[in-house]
């Protein structure tokens, strides 16, 4: 279990939300959804600032310094000047609290004296692998294997691999070493690269993915104009070039399983109404006919969906995948196709990585309701007879791993039915009746 409490930030003030691995947020607009998604960014990638700190040796002001610039890269001091801010986030491996006084521009990030030696025990296991490493000519593995690969490295592989390498170079260079010896050594050395390789990684999926799809015929403007970019859109899009290249380029490490890949094939076939392709660094969506066509000049639904699309095929175990808005632009039956591919991800990655879901769409609470009660199916062996109901078993999630809340004028409450485990969706019922009643009226 996770907490984030908000006693005071900007719109939100007295605040609790718990959660596991699939946390859903609702509510109406400007209401905070976005405020809450982004600390929990921020907080959820705290490992990848602290391994950056233990490698370059830095210290415990440094560490505090570099996230106080991170958090006001993603929230702008402007924003934040001549306000109270009281944060507190706790999770199994640490507690953060940041705090800042209306009258005092500086924000204290702190952690609790339990990571502080953790940290230093961190920073000792690195100087002792890399003494090894430097001794033994061994490279930083964490450096060489993509981060999106990093929960799926064969360590064993490595050592065997690596070891014969080395014995056989130095009996060429008339230093024989022992194959035992150099494994031993190097099994000793990778302590350090498996903590990095599977610490826990926060990926944030903005609205507005269209942007990308028009991003490379623009780039040229921004960076003559040097115009400001927004934080995540920046963060996104590098990550969304690896992941274009990883895909089309690199499909058995880009997918987990085989299955993962003919999971991201059929929601694509069936939300995009074809497949991705990339030609000569050119996007483009081959449909079933194969025809071809050029990502920029595809549908709204097409460009908003794709990103989102390889963001959730490619999560890796460890992984926070933070998405706003999965609904945009899609039809319904493509919405439930969204939660489908997300609850298959989830499975095939053991249950190992959180999702987080901001969102005003009914239908993606039903299909998340679907995905619930297919958990329930699939272990009291209901029997199911369609195949369209069929389909939602390999997407089954377990509601005790699930938590929803709605957000609305600076309160949040969970939308959890106790009884039955599933979303109640009865604050957008509600928008639905008051409309329908309208609509008779209206009648005459």
């Amino acid at each position: 279990m996770k907490t984030l409490e908000i006693k005071r930030f900007l719109i939100l003030n007295a605040i609790t939300v718990e959660y596991t691995d699939l946390l859903v947020i609702i509510g109406p607009q400007a209401q905070g959804k976005s405020l809450v998604s982004k600390l929990l960014y921020f907080f959820e990638g705290l490992e990848k600032d602290v391994f950056s700190n233990v490698i370059n040796n830095g210290t415990k002001l440094q560490l505090q310094s570099k996230l106080r610039d991170k958090f006001l890269q993603i929230f702008n001091m402007d924003n934040l000047q001549n306000k109270d801010i009281d944060i507190k986030f706790t999770c199994e491996k640490f507690i953060c609290s940041i705090n800042k006084k209306a009258n005092n521009s500086k924000i204290n990030i702190d952690f609790d004296e339990e990571f502080y030696s953790n940290l230093k025990s961190l920073k000792h296991i690195f100087r002792r692998c890399k003494k090894i490493k430097d001794d033994f000519s061994f490279p930083s593995f964490y450096e060489l294997i993509g981060e999106e690969q990093h929960d799926r490295v064969d360590f064993e592989s490595i050592v065997n691999s690596f070891s014969k390498y080395l014995v056989t170079k130095r009996s060429k260079d008339s230093e024989p070493v022992d194959f035992e010896t150099i494994k031993a050594k190097l099994n000793k050395a990778l302590e350090f690269d498996k903590l990095y390789m599977n610490q826990e990684r926060s990926v944030y999926v903005p609205a507005g993915r269209s942007f990308f799809a028009n991003l490379q015929k623009s780039i040229f403007n921004f960076l003559t104009n040097n115009l400001p970019i927004d934080f995540f859109l920046k963060e996104f899009g590098a990550r969304y070039e690896r992941m274009k290249y990883g895909c089309t380029e690199n499909q058995d490490e880009f997918f987990y399983t085989a299955k993962g890949k003919s999971n991201f094939e059929n929601t694509c076939l069936t939300i995009l109404g074809g497949n991705y392709i990339r030609l000569k660094d050119r996007d483009f969506i081959k449909s079933k006919d194969g025809a071809l066509v050029n990502l920029e000049f595809a549908s709204s639904g097409q460009q908003e969906a794709l990103p989102m699309l390889l963001s959730v095929a490619s999560t890796s175990k460890n992984n926070t995948l933070i998405i706003e808005e999965p609904e945009a632009h899609l039809f319904p039956s493509a919405q439930a196709e969204v939660i489908k591919l997300i609850g298959k991800t989830y499975n095939l990655n053991q249950e190992l990585s959180n999702f987080i879901i901001t969102t005003h769409s009914p239908y993606i609470l039903m299909s998340i309701n679907n995905a619930i009660q297919a958990y329930i199916a699939k272990y009291e062996n209901f029997e199911i007879k369609s195949s369209s109901a069929k389909e939602w078993i390999d997407a089954a999630i377990n509601t005790s791993n699930v938590a929803a809340y709605i957000l609305i004028n600076g309160k949040i409450k969970s939308i959890i039915d106790e009884e039955t485990g599933l979303i109640n969706a009865d604050e957008i019922d509600l928008i639905s009746s008051k409309l329908s009643s309208d609509f008779e009226e209206l009648l005459g």
